[in-house]
């Protein structure tokens, strides 16, 4: 990452600059999280409409639903 040059990476998915998440550029795949998302994690069938929310409480396509379901989480203590 050219930071310190004042250039910003590329995301290998979509070619626009990463400004937010470069921390965690090489995890995601040289990709914005959004374009990792989508690309990895949404929709593995290639079946489905990116504007349907899948499982993930964080999936950017919940902000099409007008109700969205309560987030699970995997990782929260039962109650």
């Amino acid at each position: 990452m050219e930071e310190a040059a004042g250039l910003l990476p590329a995301c290998d998915r979509c070619g626009r600059p990463v400004r937010r998440n470069q921390a965690d550029y090489e995890l995601f795949e040289r990709m914005h999280w959004a374009c990792f998302h989508y690309e990895f994690e949404h929709d593995v069938e290639g079946i489905g409409d990116p504007d349907e929310a899948c499982e993930d409480p964080l999936c950017p396509a919940r902000a099409f639903d007008e109700q969205p379901p309560e987030p699970v989480w995997e990782s929260e203590p039962p109650v």
